[in-house]
Protein backbone atom coordinates (compact mmCIF):
# COMPACT_ATOMS: atom_id res chain seq x y z
CA UNK A 1 0.00 0.00 0.00
CA UNK A 2 0.63 4.00 -0.67
CA UNK A 3 0.11 6.86 0.48
CA UNK A 4 1.09 9.95 -2.40
CA UNK A 5 2.10 12.26 0.48
CA UNK A 6 4.44 10.27 3.09
CA UNK A 7 4.94 6.60 1.63
CA UNK A 8 8.21 7.37 -0.56
CA UNK A 9 8.28 11.50 0.08
CA UNK A 10 12.40 10.99 -1.47
CA UNK A 11 14.37 9.10 -4.52
CA UNK A 12 16.45 8.05 -1.63
CA UNK A 13 13.06 5.78 -0.20
CA UNK A 14 12.04 4.81 -3.96
CA UNK A 15 15.79 3.64 -4.41
CA UNK A 16 15.77 1.64 -1.28
CA UNK A 17 11.84 0.30 -2.25
CA UNK A 18 13.90 -0.67 -5.65
CA UNK A 19 17.08 -2.45 -4.07
CA UNK A 20 15.72 -4.06 -1.58
CA UNK A 21 13.16 -5.69 -3.77
CA UNK A 22 15.81 -6.83 -6.53
CA UNK A 23 17.96 -8.26 -3.49
CA UNK A 24 15.09 -10.87 -3.33
CA UNK A 25 16.86 -14.42 -4.74
CA UNK A 26 14.38 -15.79 -7.45
CA UNK A 27 14.35 -19.42 -8.47
CA UNK A 28 14.31 -20.90 -11.55
CA UNK A 29 11.07 -22.16 -11.68
CA UNK A 30 7.70 -21.60 -9.66
CA UNK A 31 7.64 -24.89 -6.84
CA UNK A 32 4.26 -27.10 -7.97
CA UNK A 33 2.11 -27.81 -4.83
CA UNK A 34 1.87 -31.55 -4.23
CA UNK A 35 -0.88 -33.88 -2.64
CA UNK A 36 -0.01 -32.74 0.97
CA UNK A 37 -1.12 -29.04 -0.16
CA UNK A 38 2.06 -27.41 -0.18
CA UNK A 39 1.57 -23.81 -1.52
CA UNK A 40 3.45 -21.74 -4.29
CA UNK A 41 6.31 -20.03 -3.58
CA UNK A 42 7.61 -17.21 -5.75
CA UNK A 43 10.94 -16.85 -4.05
CA UNK A 44 13.33 -19.09 -2.43
CA UNK A 45 12.78 -16.94 0.68
CA UNK A 46 9.34 -18.45 1.37
CA UNK A 47 7.15 -15.94 -0.10
CA UNK A 48 3.74 -17.17 -0.76
CA UNK A 49 2.24 -16.61 -4.03
CA UNK A 50 -1.03 -17.09 -2.23
CA UNK A 51 -0.81 -13.12 -0.85
CA UNK A 52 -0.41 -11.90 -4.08
CA UNK A 53 0.69 -8.31 -2.79
CA UNK A 54 4.36 -6.88 -4.52
CA UNK A 55 6.42 -4.61 -3.20
CA UNK A 56 5.46 -1.06 -3.97
CA UNK A 57 8.36 1.07 -5.72
CA UNK A 58 6.77 4.51 -4.94
CA UNK A 59 3.80 6.90 -6.10
CA UNK A 60 5.33 10.14 -7.20
CA UNK A 61 3.83 13.20 -9.12
CA UNK A 62 3.97 12.96 -13.05
CA UNK A 63 4.69 16.74 -14.13
CA UNK A 64 5.37 18.02 -17.03
CA UNK A 65 6.36 21.99 -18.01
CA UNK A 66 3.97 21.65 -21.09
CA UNK A 67 0.83 20.22 -19.67
CA UNK A 68 2.02 20.71 -16.02
CA UNK A 69 0.32 18.25 -13.28
CA UNK A 70 -0.74 15.37 -15.06
CA UNK A 71 -1.74 12.70 -12.08
CA UNK A 72 0.40 10.39 -10.44
CA UNK A 73 3.04 7.58 -11.25
CA UNK A 74 2.38 4.23 -9.47
CA UNK A 75 5.12 1.98 -9.60
CA UNK A 76 5.71 -1.74 -7.54
CA UNK A 77 8.06 -4.70 -8.65
CA UNK A 78 7.79 -7.24 -10.88
CA UNK A 79 6.43 -10.07 -8.92
CA UNK A 80 7.78 -13.38 -10.29
CA UNK A 81 5.24 -15.59 -11.95
CA UNK A 82 2.62 -13.00 -12.20
CA UNK A 83 0.64 -12.82 -15.63
CA UNK A 84 -1.81 -10.17 -14.76
CA UNK A 85 -2.03 -7.08 -12.25
CA UNK A 86 -5.33 -5.65 -10.97
CA UNK A 87 -4.82 -1.87 -9.34
CA UNK A 88 -6.87 -0.78 -6.76
CA UNK A 89 -6.97 2.86 -5.23
CA UNK A 90 -8.80 4.33 -2.24
CA UNK A 91 -9.61 8.12 -0.99
CA UNK A 92 -8.88 8.76 2.58
CA UNK A 93 -10.67 11.48 2.73
CA UNK A 94 -14.14 10.30 1.45
CA UNK A 95 -17.07 8.89 3.52
CA UNK A 96 -16.68 5.37 3.32
CA UNK A 97 -13.12 5.61 1.84
CA UNK A 98 -13.23 1.57 0.40
CA UNK A 99 -11.02 0.33 -2.02
CA UNK A 100 -11.51 0.37 -5.87
CA UNK A 101 -10.12 -1.47 -8.57
CA UNK A 102 -8.97 0.70 -11.15
CA UNK A 103 -7.10 -1.26 -13.78
CA UNK A 104 -5.89 -4.93 -14.64
CA UNK A 105 -4.16 -5.39 -17.61
CA UNK A 106 -1.59 -8.52 -18.30
CA UNK A 107 2.38 -8.24 -18.18
CA UNK A 108 2.69 -7.72 -21.91
CA UNK A 109 0.82 -4.70 -21.71
CA UNK A 110 2.03 -3.41 -18.38
CA UNK A 111 5.85 -3.29 -20.31
CA UNK A 112 4.38 -0.70 -22.79
CA UNK A 113 2.75 0.97 -20.13
CA UNK A 114 5.88 1.24 -18.13
CA UNK A 115 8.24 2.25 -20.87
CA UNK A 116 6.27 5.54 -21.55
CA UNK A 117 7.33 6.15 -18.35
CA UNK A 118 10.47 5.25 -17.20
CA UNK A 119 12.29 8.23 -19.08
CA UNK A 120 10.76 10.48 -16.51
CA UNK A 121 11.14 8.14 -13.42
CA UNK A 122 15.11 8.26 -14.23
CA UNK A 123 15.86 11.50 -15.47
CA UNK A 124 12.79 14.04 -13.48
CA UNK A 125 12.76 11.84 -10.28
CA UNK A 126 16.55 10.61 -10.93
CA UNK A 127 15.43 6.85 -9.44
CA UNK A 128 17.32 4.32 -11.63
CA UNK A 129 14.62 1.78 -12.18
CA UNK A 130 14.79 -0.68 -14.99
CA UNK A 131 11.91 -2.31 -16.94
CA UNK A 132 13.09 -5.83 -15.33
CA UNK A 133 12.35 -4.88 -12.24
CA UNK A 134 8.76 -3.35 -12.28
CA UNK A 135 6.06 -1.46 -13.68
CA UNK A 136 4.44 1.85 -13.14
CA UNK A 137 0.95 3.30 -14.37
CA UNK A 138 -0.49 6.63 -14.12
CA UNK A 139 -3.29 7.75 -12.63
CA UNK A 140 -5.19 11.11 -13.66
CA UNK A 141 -8.27 10.69 -11.94
CA UNK A 142 -6.84 12.56 -8.50
CA UNK A 143 -7.32 15.86 -6.42
CA UNK A 144 -5.21 17.85 -4.72
CA UNK A 145 -7.71 18.20 -1.90
CA UNK A 146 -7.55 14.19 -0.71
CA UNK A 147 -5.03 11.61 0.28
CA UNK A 148 -5.11 8.54 -1.82
CA UNK A 149 -3.43 4.48 -0.70
CA UNK A 150 -2.41 2.12 -3.77
CA UNK A 151 -2.17 -1.26 -3.47
CA UNK A 152 -1.05 -3.41 -6.27
CA UNK A 153 -2.93 -7.22 -6.65
CA UNK A 154 -0.49 -9.86 -8.91
CA UNK A 155 -2.78 -12.64 -10.45
CA UNK A 156 -2.09 -15.90 -12.60
CA UNK A 157 -3.70 -17.49 -15.73
CA UNK A 158 -2.65 -19.94 -17.54
CA UNK A 159 -1.35 -19.30 -21.18
CA UNK A 160 -3.24 -22.66 -22.35
CA UNK A 161 -6.63 -24.47 -22.01
CA UNK A 162 -4.37 -27.31 -19.86
CA UNK A 163 -3.83 -25.83 -16.62
CA UNK A 164 -4.60 -27.83 -13.39
CA UNK A 165 -7.16 -26.63 -11.05
CA UNK A 166 -5.19 -27.54 -8.07
CA UNK A 167 -2.30 -25.62 -8.64
CA UNK A 168 -4.25 -22.32 -9.48
CA UNK A 169 -6.55 -22.57 -6.43
CA UNK A 170 -3.43 -23.86 -4.09
CA UNK A 171 -1.71 -20.75 -5.82
CA UNK A 172 -4.52 -18.48 -4.46
CA UNK A 173 -4.75 -20.46 -0.87
CA UNK A 174 -8.18 -21.13 -1.57
CA UNK A 175 -8.31 -25.02 -0.17
CA UNK A 176 -8.07 -27.08 2.65
CA UNK A 177 -6.52 -30.44 3.67
CA UNK A 178 -8.92 -33.04 4.77
CA UNK A 179 -7.80 -36.65 6.20
CA UNK A 180 -9.71 -39.26 4.80
CA UNK A 181 -11.13 -42.11 7.43
CA UNK A 182 -9.88 -45.36 6.73
CA UNK A 183 -12.89 -46.09 4.96
CA UNK A 184 -13.78 -43.65 2.94
CA UNK A 185 -14.01 -43.26 -0.57
CA UNK A 186 -14.62 -40.04 -2.90
CA UNK A 187 -18.09 -40.11 -2.32
CA UNK A 188 -17.97 -40.27 1.53
CA UNK A 189 -15.37 -37.38 1.51
CA UNK A 190 -17.59 -35.36 -0.72
CA UNK A 191 -20.23 -35.53 1.64
CA UNK A 192 -18.81 -34.63 5.06
CA UNK A 193 -16.27 -32.24 3.14
CA UNK A 194 -18.83 -30.85 0.54
CA UNK A 195 -22.13 -31.37 1.59
CA UNK A 196 -23.01 -34.00 -1.27
CA UNK A 197 -21.29 -37.16 -3.01
CA UNK A 198 -22.50 -35.37 -6.06
CA UNK A 199 -19.02 -33.00 -6.16
CA UNK A 200 -16.66 -36.22 -6.19
CA UNK A 201 -15.92 -35.06 -9.59
CA UNK A 202 -14.06 -32.07 -7.44
CA UNK A 203 -11.85 -33.80 -5.53
CA UNK A 204 -11.01 -35.84 -8.22
CA UNK A 205 -10.34 -32.47 -10.46
CA UNK A 206 -8.61 -31.37 -7.03
CA UNK A 207 -6.44 -34.32 -6.87
CA UNK A 208 -4.90 -36.20 -9.47
CA UNK A 209 -4.66 -39.61 -8.10
CA UNK A 210 -7.85 -39.90 -7.72
CA UNK A 211 -10.28 -40.85 -10.55
CA UNK A 212 -14.29 -40.17 -10.86
CA UNK A 213 -14.87 -41.88 -14.59
CA UNK A 214 -13.43 -45.42 -12.97
CA UNK A 215 -16.95 -47.72 -12.33
CA UNK A 216 -15.35 -48.78 -9.18
CA UNK A 217 -14.56 -44.88 -8.04
CA UNK A 218 -17.41 -44.72 -5.81
CA UNK A 219 -16.57 -47.89 -3.66
CA UNK A 220 -12.61 -47.81 -4.06
CA UNK A 221 -11.03 -46.63 -0.23
CA UNK A 222 -9.17 -43.36 -0.84
CA UNK A 223 -6.27 -44.29 1.29
CA UNK A 224 -5.68 -47.44 -0.50
CA UNK A 225 -5.03 -44.43 -3.62
CA UNK A 226 -3.06 -41.58 -1.78
CA UNK A 227 -1.59 -43.65 0.70
CA UNK A 228 -1.71 -43.81 4.82
CA UNK A 229 -1.20 -40.39 5.74
CA UNK A 230 -2.10 -38.66 2.83
CA UNK A 231 -4.71 -35.25 2.69
CA UNK A 232 -7.53 -35.00 0.24
CA UNK A 233 -7.52 -31.03 -1.15
CA UNK A 234 -10.68 -29.38 -1.05
CA UNK A 235 -11.89 -26.23 -2.68
CA UNK A 236 -12.89 -23.98 0.09
CA UNK A 237 -15.96 -22.38 -1.75
CA UNK A 238 -17.26 -24.81 -4.65
CA UNK A 239 -18.06 -21.66 -6.91
CA UNK A 240 -14.30 -21.19 -7.17
CA UNK A 241 -14.27 -24.26 -9.57
CA UNK A 242 -17.44 -22.47 -11.78
CA UNK A 243 -15.23 -19.49 -12.11
CA UNK A 244 -12.22 -20.51 -13.45
CA UNK A 245 -14.25 -23.18 -15.96
CA UNK A 246 -16.37 -19.70 -17.00
CA UNK A 247 -12.33 -17.89 -17.44
CA UNK A 248 -11.32 -20.51 -19.00
CA UNK A 249 -14.01 -21.05 -21.40
CA UNK A 250 -13.96 -17.39 -22.40
CA UNK A 251 -10.28 -17.60 -23.56
CA UNK A 252 -10.14 -20.90 -24.73
CA UNK A 253 -13.34 -21.76 -25.54
CA UNK A 254 -15.99 -24.35 -24.25
CA UNK A 255 -15.03 -27.76 -25.69
CA UNK A 256 -11.44 -27.30 -25.17
CA UNK A 257 -12.06 -26.14 -21.50
CA UNK A 258 -14.43 -29.52 -20.81
CA UNK A 259 -12.06 -31.66 -22.70
CA UNK A 260 -9.24 -30.75 -19.96
CA UNK A 261 -11.66 -31.28 -17.28
CA UNK A 262 -12.36 -34.64 -18.69
CA UNK A 263 -8.50 -35.30 -19.19
CA UNK A 264 -7.57 -34.27 -15.54
CA UNK A 265 -10.93 -36.63 -13.92
CA UNK A 266 -8.73 -39.63 -15.80
CA UNK A 267 -12.20 -40.49 -17.58
CA UNK A 268 -11.86 -41.82 -21.49
CA UNK A 269 -8.75 -44.94 -21.98
CA UNK A 270 -10.81 -44.70 -25.43
CA UNK A 271 -10.62 -41.94 -27.85
CA UNK A 272 -13.70 -43.03 -29.52
CA UNK A 273 -15.77 -41.71 -26.23
CA UNK A 274 -13.43 -38.50 -25.92
CA UNK A 275 -13.91 -37.57 -29.55
CA UNK A 276 -17.93 -38.05 -29.65
CA UNK A 277 -18.10 -35.63 -26.62
CA UNK A 278 -15.96 -33.03 -28.31
CA UNK A 279 -17.89 -33.57 -31.15
CA UNK A 280 -21.37 -32.92 -29.54
CA UNK A 281 -20.60 -29.51 -28.73
CA UNK A 282 -22.01 -26.21 -30.39
CA UNK A 283 -19.74 -23.88 -29.49
CA UNK A 284 -20.96 -20.30 -30.49
CA UNK A 285 -24.39 -21.29 -28.26
CA UNK A 286 -22.59 -22.28 -25.38
CA UNK A 287 -24.51 -25.21 -26.09
CA UNK A 288 -23.75 -29.17 -25.41
CA UNK A 289 -25.86 -31.86 -27.05
CA UNK A 290 -26.30 -35.63 -25.23
CA UNK A 291 -29.08 -36.42 -27.79
CA UNK A 292 -25.58 -35.94 -29.95
CA UNK A 293 -24.00 -37.62 -28.05
CA UNK A 294 -25.58 -40.91 -27.66
CA UNK A 295 -26.24 -41.04 -31.44
CA UNK A 296 -22.17 -40.56 -32.09
CA UNK A 297 -21.93 -43.18 -29.10
CA UNK A 298 -24.65 -45.86 -30.88
CA UNK A 299 -22.49 -45.96 -33.67
CA UNK A 300 -18.70 -46.35 -32.22
CA UNK A 301 -20.52 -49.00 -29.38
CA UNK A 302 -22.89 -51.15 -30.92
CA UNK A 303 -23.93 -53.05 -27.93
CA UNK A 304 -24.63 -49.53 -26.40
CA UNK A 305 -27.03 -48.89 -29.29
CA UNK A 306 -28.58 -52.03 -28.21
CA UNK A 307 -28.95 -50.64 -24.28
CA UNK A 308 -30.33 -47.76 -25.63
CA UNK A 309 -32.86 -48.87 -27.86
CA UNK A 310 -33.89 -52.26 -25.80
CA UNK A 311 -33.87 -50.74 -22.15
CA UNK A 312 -36.15 -51.58 -19.87
CA UNK A 313 -37.82 -49.18 -17.68
CA UNK A 314 -34.46 -47.15 -18.86
CA UNK A 315 -32.07 -49.02 -16.62
CA UNK A 316 -28.89 -50.49 -18.63
CA UNK A 317 -26.41 -53.22 -18.27
CA UNK A 318 -24.30 -51.79 -15.81
CA UNK A 319 -27.97 -51.20 -13.23
CA UNK A 320 -27.00 -47.33 -14.16
CA UNK A 321 -30.65 -45.15 -14.87
CA UNK A 322 -30.51 -44.08 -18.83
CA UNK A 323 -32.21 -41.12 -19.08
CA UNK A 324 -33.02 -38.97 -22.64
CA UNK A 325 -30.71 -36.11 -20.98
CA UNK A 326 -31.97 -32.52 -21.87
CA UNK A 327 -28.86 -30.61 -23.59
CA UNK A 328 -27.07 -28.04 -21.29
CA UNK A 329 -27.26 -24.80 -22.50
CA UNK A 330 -24.60 -22.42 -20.76
CA UNK A 331 -22.05 -23.47 -18.13
CA UNK A 332 -22.14 -20.29 -16.30
CA UNK A 333 -23.16 -22.13 -12.83
CA UNK A 334 -21.42 -24.91 -10.72
CA UNK A 335 -24.90 -26.46 -11.30
CA UNK A 336 -24.76 -26.58 -15.07
CA UNK A 337 -21.65 -27.88 -14.93
CA UNK A 338 -21.87 -30.39 -12.07
CA UNK A 339 -25.38 -32.02 -13.74
CA UNK A 340 -23.43 -32.10 -17.01
CA UNK A 341 -20.53 -34.33 -15.67
CA UNK A 342 -22.67 -36.68 -13.35
CA UNK A 343 -24.72 -37.03 -16.36
CA UNK A 344 -21.26 -37.39 -18.38
CA UNK A 345 -20.22 -40.05 -15.95
CA UNK A 346 -23.77 -42.11 -16.10
CA UNK A 347 -23.44 -42.55 -20.05
CA UNK A 348 -19.79 -43.73 -19.74
CA UNK A 349 -20.30 -46.15 -16.65
CA UNK A 350 -23.27 -47.81 -19.18
CA UNK A 351 -20.62 -47.71 -22.66
CA UNK A 352 -18.07 -49.06 -20.49
CA UNK A 353 -20.18 -52.37 -19.80
CA UNK A 354 -21.28 -52.21 -23.40
CA UNK A 355 -17.70 -51.99 -24.80
CA UNK A 356 -16.87 -54.96 -22.47
CA UNK A 357 -19.86 -57.12 -23.70
CA UNK A 358 -18.95 -56.54 -27.40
Amino acid sequence: MATIIDLFPTATDANNAIRNAASKPIPAQLVIPQASGSVVTDRTSGYKFSSGIPDMFFVAEYFTPQKGFSGVIVAWENYYGATHYSVYKRAKLTATADWKRILVLDSTTLQKETAQFLPYVNSRLKIPMKPEQGYCIMDSDVRFDNIYEYKVVAGFFPSSENFKYDVILNSKALTRNVAPLPTDTIDTVAQSAMGSPDYAWILALCNRDIQFFSPAAATQQIRSVLGIGSYVIVPNDLNDIAKLFVESAYYFGLEKTVSNVLSELNPIANSQFFKAVSESFDEPSSTFSFRSLNTRLATAYPAYGKILSNASNNVGTSGVTLFNYADIVGFDSLAKLNLFILQLRTIFINVFYAARSQ
